[in-house]
């Protein structure tokens, strides 16, 4: 996958996540320790973040740094050919924390019943 296309994707994921959080860019600048236009380069793909950076931005949106290092939030669904997996992979990054939370513990209780 080209770099270009990795930016814009960690961008927007980026930007999903803090819009879910309903946290302003400015409140991710102020709780990452970074500028506003650093958070705002980022989401439109515009910049390559230090790894740094986005361990901070993780932390200010309280998920794991792997999940924004790791770009694998958009490479596994196009890399995968199951069109029931990629479903149900978009499903999932529509929920709630606490939806996610749910259907984790209802996948635990299914597989260890």
């Amino acid at each position: 996958m080209p770099e270009k296309e990795l930016l814009r994707e960690l961008g927007a994921y980026i930007t999903k996540v803090r819009r879910d959080r309903k946290i302003s860019q400015q409140q991710l600048a102020d709780l990452s320790g970074k500028m506003l236009n650093t958070i705002s380069n980022i989401e439109r793909g515009l910049t390559d973040p230090r790894a740094g950076t986005l361990v901070a931005i993780a932390r200010a949106l309280s998920i794991p740094a792997q999940e924004l290092i790791t770009p694998y939030h958009n490479t596994i669904i196009k890399e995968n050919n199951s069109a029931v997996f990629m479903e149900t992979v978009k499903f999932l990054h529509s929920l709630s924390d606490d939806e996610l939370r749910k259907i984790n513990r209802a996948l635990h209780a299914f597989i260890e019943g």
